[in-house]
Order: structure tokens, then sequence, then C-alpha cells
């Protein structure tokens, strides 16, 4: 769990590197920080949901594929924008914002229903595999 808490935090430290970018690509980092929200909401939706720990296998495979095609592409972008937290956070990523804070916001009660499933040996393996594979990213 501590793994999975340690990829989550790094992820959110790339979020930051999105939402924080120089002007000179606002809408490259608004179009990125689109598809990482969808990417958050979605996870959040699923552990919401999750009614067996197929379900919390499934969410857990596809938040992990799914962030294997985000990273790469906010770390170009970082590499693109060393000086990403320069000038603040533009204001045209203000909604994008509002769409992570409050799928944020909705994590820790999702992740309390998904307790339940952690035990579950396919759980623990798909949450394994995520945390190995996108460790591996950064």
């Amino acid at each position: 769990m501590k793994r999975f808490l340690s990829v989550m935090v790094v992820l959110g430290f790339f979020s930051f590197a999105v939402i924080a970018c120089s002007n000179d690509g606002t809408s490259e980092a608004k179009s990125l920080m689109q598809q990482q929200v969808t990417v958050i909401e979605t996870y959040v939706e699923g552990l919401e949901k999750a009614q067996s720990a197929d379900d919390m296998v499934q969410t857990v495979d596809r938040y992990s594929a799914d962030m294997k095609k985000l990273i790469p592409r906010l770390k170009a972008f970082h590499d693109k924008y060393p000086d990403y937290d320069k000038d603040g956070i533009p204001k045209a990523l203000e909604a994008e914002l509002q769409r992570v804070e409050k799928a944020s916001d909705r994590l820790p009660a999702a992740m309390m229903n998904s307790m339940q499933y952690m035990t579950d040996p396919k759980v623990q393996e798909a949450m394994q595999r995520m945390t190995e594979e996108l460790s591996g990213m950064y």
C-alpha cells in the first residue's frame, strides 16, 4: 500500500508540473491535463462503484494502462517546458484544476470502499503490477 501511495504522490507531482506550466505551453498543458483528469476521474469512479475483486482488478488495470500512455507525454511536456512553474497556474487551466480537486476530494472515500477487496490475491497482484509498471516510468 505504501508503494501505491508513493506512485500516487509522484503522479500528483506530474499533475502539478502540467498545471503550473508557462504560458507558452498552455494549450498543450490544457490538453494533457484534461486527459489526465479524465483518467483520474475514471479511476475514482471505478473505486467507488467496485462491487467485487474483479471490478477492482479491472479498475486498477485500466488506470495503469491509461497512465502508461500518458506519463511519457507528461515527461515530454516537462522536458519541453522546464520552467513550468515560472509564471504560476494559467487561468486557462482553472476548470481542469477544479476537476482535479473534485476527484481528489472523492478519492479517500473511494479508497475506503475498495479496502474490502485489497486482501484478494487478484487485487494484490493488480496493485503490484501497477506499482511496478508506473514506478519504472519515472
